[in-house]
């Protein structure tokens, strides 16, 4: 597993451990992105794709898939410390503004960057962990709110609302649980008899979603003739491929594919870093 050397990181400026910690966060995900290779290598080695039955009209053909393995917990785990190096250094912001601000004691104790989806919920609760900022401070970080930037996307969605969610499930309540999904890809030959006999090529996609422990599901392949079905019907040369990725189980409006989410919250953190850095410590 890689490993960041801190020496590397000369305390210069308030805000280096911030980006000591966003440096580790992304060697993880480095080490991450191997382990769900490893995984998913092992999957398409071993998963199991059986045909049950074929009926002809509609053409259809049932397959069970069933997954040999279940995802690692190496992956929960890595994940788990990549968002916490994250919401951590997002933390130290808020510590060295209180600092830079002249504040001390207990006042430091309780201070923490809020991460909040709407302005009332940040009035009643992010607001009293940063009172002691200055106004110009506050105005910063209220801005930043995903209520206030939106990003083009749901607020559910948001990078720092997903990396709050995540982070709590994580720390608070059950180790990050990674579920497969897999697309599968039909290609049927459907021969239409007749007079006019005429060979169609079909491909049909869907996508299932597999949970821990769950390993066998179904995949119904239908295979739609164009126009009326004349008898009879041969559907022949049926072959099902399937691909793999490992995601979140669902945080915000929809799942979340592992790699592509922590990249865009570690982004997102970075971004913020190097913000506060430019307005409040160069």
């Amino acid at each position: 597993m890689s490993s960041v050397n801190l020496k590397e990181f000369p305390k210069s400026n308030p805000l280096d451990g911030c980006w000591a910690k966003i440096e580790r966060a992304e060697y993880h995900i480095k080490d991450l992105t191997k382990e769900i290779h490893k995984f998913i290598s092992q999957l398409e080695n071993t998963s199991k794709l059986d045909h049950l039955h074929l009926d002809q009209r509609p053409a259809q053909r049932d397959y069970t898939l069933t997954l040999t393995i279940d995802p690692p917990l190496i992956l929960g785990i890595l994940a788990g410390e990549i968002l916490y190096q994250l919401r951590s250094s997002l933390d130290h912001i808020v510590y060295q503004l209180l600092i830079l601000n002249g504040v001390s004691g207990k006042a430091l104790e309780k201070s923490e960057f809020p991460i909040c989806e709407d302005s009332t919920r940040y009035e009643n609760k992010g607001y009293s962990k940063i009172q002691n900022l200055t106004p110009y401070m506050l105005r910063v970080i209220e801005m930043i709110q995903p209520y206030n930037d939106l990003r083009g996307c749901a607020i559910k969605d948001h990078p720092l609302v997903v990396l709050h969610s995540m982070n709590n499930i994580d720390k608070h309540r059950i180790m990050l649980t990674p579920i497969v999904e897999t697309t599968s890809t039909v290609v049927a030959s459907v021969t239409r008899s007749g007079p006019y006999g005429i060979g169609i090529n079909l491909v049909n996609n869907g996508v299932t979603t597999f949970e821990p422990s769950k390993n066998r599901t179904q995949l119904v392949a239908n295979v739609f003739v164009p126009g009326p079905i004349p008898e009879p019907v041969t559907v022949e040369g049926i072959r099902v491929e399937c691909t793999f990725d490992v995601m979140f189980e669902q945080i915000g409006t929809r799942n979340n594919m592992i790699i592509p989410t922590l990249i865009n919250i570690a982004g997102t953190v970075r971004s913020l870093v190097s913000e506060f850095n430019k307005k409040f410590f160069s």
